[in-house]
């Protein structure tokens, strides 16, 4: 099935990474998937990409357990070792933190300590660690990229219900 979508709008870029206008977020939005989402009657926090999360009690300590069975559209997985690369990725390339890097601002540590099990440490709680508006991208084919600023190849590999295939402006 193919959705073919018009828009007056220029879009930006199809890079997650450097995507600020609204054509742009929304097409990442349904390209890849967050760690949580919100429920569409009152907006809590529900899960995305992780299933479940606990928080320690000083809230300085966040331990995501990521949805098992999940895969890219390419088939390969989804582990924590995704959200890690794309998180760590943001903290420490100042082009990656273009679009969201105010989310990683103040945290100290992202690790993948098993294919499940995504922490997150920061330096002092955060309340918006179950509002992370970051789209996850494959550690498989990101790691590759070289220049954050550059497009990335179609189709575009993600975990969310569509898969851009091709996009051309007029």
């Amino acid at each position: 099935r193919t959705l073919r979508a018009g828009v007056t709008q220029d879009l930006d870029s199809l890079n997650p990474f450097i995507s600020i206008t609204r054509i742009g977020t929304d097409l990442t939005r349904l390209t890849y998937e967050y760690l949580t989402t919100y429920d569409a009657k009152d907006y809590h926090p529900v899960p995305g990409l992780a299933e479940k999360w606990e928080t320690s009690p000083d809230k300085l300590t966040w331990t995501f357990t990521i949805r098992q069975g999940a895969k890219w559209s390419d088939g390969q997985p989804i582990t924590a070792k995704d959200p890690a690369f794309t998180l760590n990725t943001m903290m420490t390339n100042d082009t990656a933190a273009t679009a969201n890097g105010n989310f990683v601002q103040g945290w100290e540590s992202v690790t993948a300590t098993d294919d499940r099990t995504l922490v997150i440490k920061t330096r002092e709680p955060r309340s918006t660690m179950l509002a992370l508006d970051i789209p996850i991208v494959p550690k498989h084919v990101w790691e590759k990229v070289t220049d954050f600023k550059a497009e990335p190849p179609l189709p575009l590999v993600g975990s969310g219900p569509f898969v851009v295939q091709d996009y051309k402006a007029s």
